[in-house]
C-alpha cells in the first residue's frame, strides 16, 4: 500500500481563510494591531480625524498588523513566533541546567506469565490482564 500524505498537518489555525492568510495570521495581525492601538493611545499619539497624529497612529497600527502577520507566517516550516518561543524555552532550560529533555522511565518487574507489571514510585501503574483475578 502506498504512503498516504496527511493533508491537515497544520491543524485548525493553519486553515486558509482569505487568499494566503490563515486563521493564525489574521489573529496575529489583529492582536498586534490592537496592542499598537493601545500603546499609541497611552503615549498620546492620537488626535481628531485626519490630523497628523491620527495619520501617524494609523500608520503605526497598520505596521503592527503587518508585523503580527509576519510573526505568524510559516517560513520554512516554523513561524517566527514559534522560533522565538522555542529559543526562549531553550534558554530558560539552559539557565535552569535542564537542557536535555528525557522522559521518565517507569520501573518494571517481570510477572509470573512473562508479562510486565509497571511500577512508578512504588505504586502499580499497569499490570497484565488476569481473568482469574476478577470477582464473578
Amino acid at each position: 500500500m502506498p504512503f498516504q500524505q496527511q493533508e491537515d498537518i497544520g491543524g485548525v489555525g493553519q486553515d486558509r481563510q482569505i487568499s494566503i492568510l490563515t486563521t493564525a495570521n489574521i489573529g496575529g495581525g489583529a492582536i498586534l494591531a490592537l496592542v499598537t492601538w493601545q500603546v499609541t493611545g497611552l503615549i498620546g499619539i492620537t488626535g481628531p480625524w485626519l490630523s497628523a497624529r491620527w495619520v501617524i497612529q494609523t500608520i503605526l497600527i497598520v505596521l503592527g498588523a503587518v508585523a503580527g502577520v509576519v510573526l505568524t507566517t510559516r517560513w520554512g516550516g516554523l513561524s517566527l513566533l514559534d522560533r522565538i518561543q522555542l529559543r526562549i524555552g531553550y534558554q530558560m532550560r539552559q539557565v535552569a541546567g535542564d537542557n536535555i529533555l528525557t522522559p521518565e522511565a517507569p520501573a518494571s518487574s517481570p510477572d509470573q506469565r512473562g508479562m510486565l507489571t509497571l511500577y512508578r514510585e512504588g505504586r502499580v501503574v499497569a499490570r497484565p490482564y488476569s481473568p482469574s483475578a476478577e470477582d464473578v
